[in-house]
């Protein structure tokens, strides 16, 4: 069985945003399909987790914009597994175009949590069959991002529907870059070129999020919150 899975994906114009460039949530919805694909051939998919009251949770993502790809075109993406640590299971990928050249790459850090406690469970507590590949689309760790105060920040609010939740019974994580775009309503000139976001705590159906964000040079911090309690914090240049 091969270490590294490889799909393609035909984006659609429901990919991009209204300025015809790749949306933050069509990525990340890029990068969660193939994980879940992945995790089918090593038995570890959500249908295989979920009888030891096992899920898979995602706590970071970053990734960055190597180069711009048109409307209707095919992305090559590619995934493997890192070695795990004492907690969480790390994971890479690279999205080529059709010439194989770069068009993103990203990384990723996830945690197997109990269904019914929520708890996180020790990586030596799970059946992992996943092959390990030493290979880092970065050099630098995917490191916790920094909090930061609301004074003088804009602030979005948007309240989780049904069809934002995944099987998991919370927000799923694809649905914060809509929120975070919904914010910030980029102009034409302000093309991503990287994202990152921490995942801190679930957000449920029909919570209220608010979405606080402000620009220093040509980065916007970003966190959401409901109420008192920190749902998310991310960052993301142009």
């Amino acid at each position: 069985m091969s270490d590294k899975f490889c799909e393609l994906y035909k984006l659609r114009v429901s990919d991009y945003t209204r300025y015809d460039t790749l949306s933050i949530h069509a990525v990340l919805d890029i990068l969660q399909d193939i994980a879940g694909k992945h995790c089918i051939n090593y038995h570890m998919a959500y249908d295989d987790l979920i009888k030891n009251n096992q899920i898979w949770v995602l706590l970071k993502i970053k990734y960055e914009v190597v180069k711009n790809i048109g409307l209707y075109e095919t992305l090559k993406v590619t995934t493997w597994p890192k070695a795990n640590k004492l907690v969480d299971f790390d994971r890479d990928f690279l999205l080529c175009d059709k010439n194989d050249d770069v068009v993103i790459k990203a990384t990723s850090q996830w945690v197997i949590i109990d269904y019914v406690t929520r708890k996180i469970i020790p990586a030596k507590k799970v059946n992992n069959n996943l092959i390990a590949v030493n290979e880092d689309v970065f050099a630098e760790k995917l490191n916790k991002l920094v909090d930061f105060p609301i004074d003088n920040c804009n602030v979005y609010k948007e309240e989780a529907q049904f069809m934002d939740l995944d099987h998991n019974g919370h927000v799923n994580n694809i649905k914060y870059g809509v929120y975070i775009l919904n914010a910030l309503s980029l102009t034409k000139d302000e093309k991503i070129k990287a994202f990152e976001i921490n995942y801190i705590n679930e957000l449920h159906y029909k919570e209220t999020i608010s979405v606080y964000y402000k620009k220093e040079n040509n980065t916007y911090n970003i966190k959401g919150m409901v109420d008192d309690k920190l749902i998310f914090i991310a960052k993301l240049d142009v």
